[in-house]
């Protein structure tokens, strides 16, 4: 056959394999048939097909002489170097006599392979390339011509069109996976209907109906609502029209009805006619409307709390402070005239001081609660007690029980558990108030509520007990979902269990709810105990001042009455300036002859006088660094937090007592002239040659 002849052939066969591709075969196998015929029309030994996309290089299809063996190993039959060779320029390419080729021939492809001669044309999808079609041989003997490119590149043409569609096929089913996906996902349900039967059902219709994806699929369409209640959505469904919104009532599995809300939407689906419906409880819509208008009060009432709480410490703590030095003074003047344990007519005045001081330590009890509850926050995990967040928890709760209910605490723990002091708390005032709800119904006369803790191995156990009516069994499987609640809309949403099971479980811990040995309910949690022990703000003795050189204390605090107080009840013992604005702060520190012992700095919650001081000791005077010590009258931001917690002295909850604030003081100053004893001992050593040894080094 003359070479005419065998160009009419060639283009013979690549005509009727045209016309077979567009006879609209399935994609993948007519890939496969385009590199088949590609590699009878070149004589190849190896043709591919390749896709070419920024994920690199894929073959979608191959075809082999019976030359070749194939041994499974697909990336060892064609060169990558003329490959990508052909893909960056976007132009046909033939090359004979590869190993001789001054760039192509030192490729490791090509010497690996054994290759005599290649042809490689790309396949274009609009103005981009889609693909690349390769073939080569391996025989010495033969060699493609510039004829063969051309059908190549005929077949590249061919091969373009077919991965356009086989790309887009694809890339819907890929998007139609994804939306599938997002479909059974979703919390509502969703059902596609036609007018005979239903033809899809996420798994929340499956659940909001109580069936199988079986049975659902085998019920009519106005089966699956009440007909009498539903008129508008069944109606809507019947005519193929689009509602927004409408009211129903599915028939569940078990015969009850559910209040839903619905729309519906035409479609086709699969082809046919449909309708979509959107389906959500309207029992759970309101339920969740409710917490949300519940947690956007909780928000409000959270950062008003901190703020009242804020500007009721700060009064608080020159009230308290000066009680206790007035009490102090009357004291000591009394003892000095012989008065004590006698009568001397003062004893109502005392008296009456003690009691606004009692008062005093209420409010701070109470404003403490408060301030615990409203960060809106779950906090850090730390290792806390259960006694704090316990009592405050219990104040909080005081007015949802009875004068008559007993509460008993009995906290053996010895060990604190891992979780934030918030955490505890929320915990905490739910389980109290749950109990408190139930005790109304409570018939005995006497209710109680008994709290109990104990340390078992790594993990702490705290019980809640009640005398109540205690908890249904029909009700104790399903008591840690969302919305499950024994009580009236009015006084609970169903969440507190919840919150509390996900709040523990997120730490590790366990919460089980039973009935108790004596009836009514128990509740147990089971918390990680902590395994290093807590930072404990140290403890001042009595007199730990007494033992400590007078010293020089700055006060710094925006509030004149409150540094007025500090320094009435300071200078006894120390020499007290004060300041009221950082420019002045700053001239005294930057100007003090000798220099002060203690800086107390107040830290406010949106920043200040002291905190402004305490960043410029940070910047510009790092010697009293050690010598600060924050003062706070709340719960001071995470900003804050993360700067004043890298203060080596502990701060001080405002308000507090004397014994406390001049311990604190005198500890400060100990610690200064230790410091500076170790490092004039070191200068010495240093001068008459000797080495300074570490502690408990011999």
């Amino acid at each position: 056959m003359n070479e005419s002849t065998s160009e009419l052939e060639g283009l013979r066969k690549l005509h009727e394999f045209t016309r077979h591709m567009l006879s609209g075969a399935e994609q993948g196998g007519a890939l496969n048939r385009l590199v088949e015929a590609t590699r009878e029309l070149t004589n190849a030994d190896h043709v591919y097909l390749f896709t070419h996309s920024g994920r690199g290089l894929e073959i979608r299809a191959r075809a082999l002489s019976e030359h070749v063996e194939d041994d499974g190993k697909e990336e060892e039959g064609f060169s990558s170097s003329i490959v990508n060779r052909v893909c960056e320029s976007g132009q046909p390419l033939l090359i004979n006599d590869l190993h001789n080729h001054p760039v192509l021939g030192r490729a490791p492809s090509i010497m690996e392979l054994s290759l005599r001669s290649a042809i490689c044309a790309p396949c274009y999808m609009g103005p981009a390339i889609s693909g690349v079609i390769y073939a080569s041989v391996h025989r010495i003997t033969e060699a493609f011509t510039p004829w063969h490119l051309e059908l190549l590149k005929v077949a590249a043409s061919q091969a373009g069109l077919l991965l356009n569609s086989a790309l887009v096929s694809e890339a819907l089913r890929e998007s139609e996976a994804r939306h599938r996906a997002v479909v059974e996902m979703s919390r509502s349900a969703i059902v596609v209907v036609s007018p005979e039967r239903v033809l899809f059902g996420n798994r929340a219709a499956h659940r909001l109906w109580g069936m199988s994806p079986q049975a659902f699929a085998a019920r009519a369409p106005g089966a699956l609502f009440d007909g009498w209640r539903s008129g508008e959505l069944l109606e809507a469904m019947e005519e193929r029209r689009a509602v927004e919104s409408a009211e129903a009532w599915a028939v569940r599995a078990d015969g009850s009805t559910l209040s839903v809300e619905a729309s519906a939407q035409p479609i086709v689906f699969d082809g046919r006619p449909a309708v979509q419906l959107m389906i959500s409880g309207l029992a759970e819509k309101k339920a969740l409307l409710a917490e949300r208008l519940r947690m956007d009060r909780l928000v409000v009432m959270g950062t008003m709390a901190a703020t009242v709480g804020h500007e009721i410490n700060n009064p608080l703590s020159y009230v308290h402070a000066n009680l206790d030095f007035a009490l102090e003074e009357l004291g000591d003047w009394l003892e000095q005239r012989g008065y004590a344990g006698k009568s001397s007519g003062l004893e109502e005045v005392f008296g009456g001081l003690r009691s606004a001081l009692e008062g005093a330590e209420r409010i701070r009890g109470v404003v403490e609660s408060i301030q615990s509850f409203s960060r809106l926050e779950r906090g850090e995990r730390t290792a806390s007690w259960l006694e704090q967040p316990m009592e405050s928890s219990l104040r909080m709760a005081r007015s949802e029980m009875g004068p008559k209910v007993e509460v008993g605490l009995s906290l053996l723990a010895s060990a604190p558990v891992m979780m934030s002091q918030a955490q505890l708390g929320q915990i905490f005032v739910n389980l109290f108030i749950n109990a408190a709800h139930a005790l109304r119904e409570c018939a005995d006369e006497a209710p109680w509520i008994e709290v109990r803790s104990w340390q078992q191995g790594d993990w702490v156990w705290v019980e809640f007990e009640d005398n109540g009516p205690g908890v249904e069994e029909a009700v104790l499987p399903h008591i840690f979902e969302p919305f499950v609640t024994t009580k009236d809309v009015s006084e609970g949403t169903g969440l507190g269990l919840a919150i509390c099971h996900q709040i523990v479980g997120d730490c590790g811990g366990s919460i089980e709810v039973g009935a108790g040995e004596r009836g009514g309910c128990l509740v147990r949690l089971k918390l990680p105990a902590a395994s290093e022990p807590t930072t404990q703000i140290f403890e001042v003795f009595g007199d730990e001042e007494s033992r400590v050189r007078r010293g020089r204390v700055l006060v710094v605090d925006p509030d004149p009455e409150m540094v007025a107080s500090l320094k009435r009840v300071l200078q006894t013992h120390h020499d007290v300036d004060v300041a009221t604005e950082a420019e002045e702060a700053q001239r005294a520190l930057g100007s003090a002859h000798p220099e002060y012992d203690v800086v107390l700095c107040d830290v406010r919650i949106r920043g200040g006088v002291g905190l402004e001081t305490v960043q410029w000791v940070r910047r510009h005077a790092p010697r009293y660094w050690e010598r600060l010590v924050a003062m706070s009258a709340s719960s001071y931001l995470r900003s804050e937090r993360l700067l004043l917690d890298e203060l080596p002295n502990p701060w001080l909850r405002k308000p507090f007592d004397l014994a406390r604030l001049r311990g604190t003081v005198a500890s400060v100053i100990a610690s200064g002239e230790e410091r500076s004893a170790l490092a004039l001992a070191c200068e010495t050593r240093g001068r008459s040659g000797l080495s300074l040894e570490e502690p408990g080094e011999s």
